[in-house]
């Protein structure tokens, strides 16, 4: 995250380093930052940090400095003096970045609002008091939302310099929630229209100066890369004029409209692929690449090959096959497409996740040598059962989030659980198929939770803390899990509920992140680590 002062002058960003992550404040035209806000690891949960900085956003009069943070079931509104304080809770259940008029008086915002499975946009004081909601997307059909819930960039509204209209970033459910549209509301009745723009991201909204075009990060092809571009879109048409051509990693943006400034968050990422196999060292079989190899999902063949997705050079992927003893040769075993998460059964028959060129999340299974491709329904996160014979997906209902089985060779998908099934991470079946590990939500607290129950049972359930990237381990008698400690990322391991022993690390990195990783049925362990660079990067454009 970045922001950028109303007069152009400071620059607000996060650091994130082995100690945890803190804010910092620079001068544009000083050579180095003032610390704000001393490193933190914040609230945790499940072993990896839930608590960051989102949403950073300068008062009009730029004396202090906004910031949502906290426990992802409920992130707060922060606000913190621009030279120096202790920071104050403004607001709880604040699910963007803030949007304030003009004047400054009053902030826009998007809250969860979990009696009806949605986000509103709301107004308060800028305070934090008053707050009320002024819009609902349902307003523009029963599939619309508006973005939140961990979209904090994507998700943050925008308050038009002349101070009569807001414009917020909205989705519809369609099995994707890629096809991003803009609303534009009126800031007193919130009443307003649909711009469908057809996006498939965007980020950092801004009115420009002249209170009618839009400003913003976009892609307009479904690649699951970071691919963004700057450019205008035009109100109320939806008109889009390009400004950087090139196929940038910008992630975020700010603007200090009177000043010609912009402000873009540019991430640079690696990835490399490692093997570890039971009592050995770690060993890297893939140097470190900025194709995104590993990111989503790591599988293995029943012949001891390692499958996985990697980018192509035109935002496109394809999943690869790649032998540990022989790494130098990846060979590509899909067409290319915008796809990630794929797995492999016995039979060499591929699924995965592939947004199509419309936008459309679809569960795809193939043919060992991709002679078939049979889309088994709409969602995201799929695997195979042990037996290879069906897959599992997180599909989307409106607001609410479904675990479906669907039979590889065609037939009707089913519901597998009642339970609402999260993205912590992809649910899975047990190594011998009769149990299930899924992430939900507490049924009487409504916290984030992980379940474990038997398919012919489902209501017998097992609590265990939600963690990050939960898979079982081959015998089926543990968990594996991420947990971060200084910086980096390592797999752990802990028994089942109810059995002897306690958790403890299984790899020992010192550094990096891990993106994702798998067990083969023997026992190896495939590992994608990485590592993003971000730079703040300012544009200044002719008055």
């Amino acid at each position: 995250p970045v922001a950028i002062s109303p007069n152009g002058a400071y620059i607000a960003y996060v650091h994130g380093g082995a100690r945890g992550q803190s804010l910092w404040l620079r001068q544009v035209k000083a050579a180095s930052g003032t610390q704000i806000i001393a490193p933190s690891n914040g609230m945790q949960l499940g072993g990896g940090v839930a608590s960051q900085y989102f949403g950073l956003a300068f008062t009009p009069d730029g004396s202090f400095l906004d910031y949502v943070t906290g426990a992802v079931t409920q992130p707060g509104l922060y606000q913190i003096p621009v030279l120096g304080g202790t920071p104050r809770l403004l607001l709880r259940n604040v699910e963007s970045g803030v949007a304030f008029s003009p004047h400054g008086r009053r902030m826009a915002f998007v809250r969860a609002n979990a009696a009806v499975g949605q986000f509103d946009l709301m107004v308060a004081h800028a305070g934090g008091s008053g707050a009320h909601i002024l819009a609902q997307a349902r307003q523009f059909g029963a599939q619309a939302g508006f973005a939140g819930s961990g979209n904090f960039n994507l998700a943050a509204p925008a308050w038009s310099p002349d101070g009569r209209r807001i414009a917020v970033a909205t989705f519809s459910y369609q099995g994707t929630n890629n096809h991003v549209s803009i609303a534009i509301l009126n800031a007193s009745t919130g009443r307003g229209y649909l711009i469908h723009t057809r996006l498939f991201n965007l980020n950092g909204l801004q009115w420009l100066a002249n209170s009618r075009d839009l400003l913003a990060l976009i892609n307009q092809t479904p690649t699951f890369g970071l691919r963004d571009r700057l450019a205008i879109i035009e109100t109320p048409s939806g008109k889009i004029h390009g400004i950087t051509n090139s196929m940038a990693d910008y992630t975020t943006l700010s603007l200090a409209a009177r000043h010609h400034l912009l402000a873009l968050t540019q991430l640079t990422g690696v990835s490399s692929l490692w093997i570890q196999l039971p009592g050995h060292a770690p060993e890297m079989i893939s140097p470190p690449s900025v194709n995104g190899q590993g990111a989503g999902s790591l599988a293995w063949s029943r012949s001891g090959k390692l499958v996985y997705a990697a980018l192509l050079g035109d935002g496109k992927s394809a999943a690869y096959e790649l032998d540990p003893s022989h790494p130098q040769s990846p060979r590509q075993i899909s067409n290319p497409g915008y796809l990630i998460f794929p797995d492999i059964n016995a039979r060499g028959q591929l699924c995965f996740w592939r947004n199509t060129a419309s936008g459309v999340s679809q569960i795809v299974a193939t043919g060992a040598n991709e002679n078939r491709v049979r889309v088994l329904g709409t969602g995201v996160l799929p695997s195979f059962s042990p037996d290879g014979r069906k897959v599992l997906y997180i599909t989307f209902a409106q607001s609410f989030q479904r675990l479906m089985e669907a039979p590889v060779q065609g037939g009707a998908a089913k519901q597998l659980s009642p339970y609402f099934a999260g993205g912590y991470f992809p649910p899975r079946f047990s190594p011998h198929g009769r149990r299930m590990l899924m992430e939900t939500h507490h049924p009487q607290t409504g916290a984030i939770t992980a379940v474990i129950f038997p398919l012919a049972h489902p209501r017998q359930l097992e609590f265990l803390p939600a963690r990050r990237q939960m898979q079982w381990l081959p015998n089926g008698r543990g968990i594996s899990f991420l947990k971060t400690t200084g910086g980096a990322d390592n797999v752990w391991t802990e028994p089942l509920p109810g059995q002897p022993g306690q958790p403890r690390a299984y790899t020992h990195f010192q550094q990096q992140h891990i993106l994702s990783y798998g067990w083969s049925a023997d026992g190896k362990l495939a590992i994608s680590r990485g590592q993003s660079t971000g730079n703040v990067v300012l544009f200044k454009a002719a008055p």
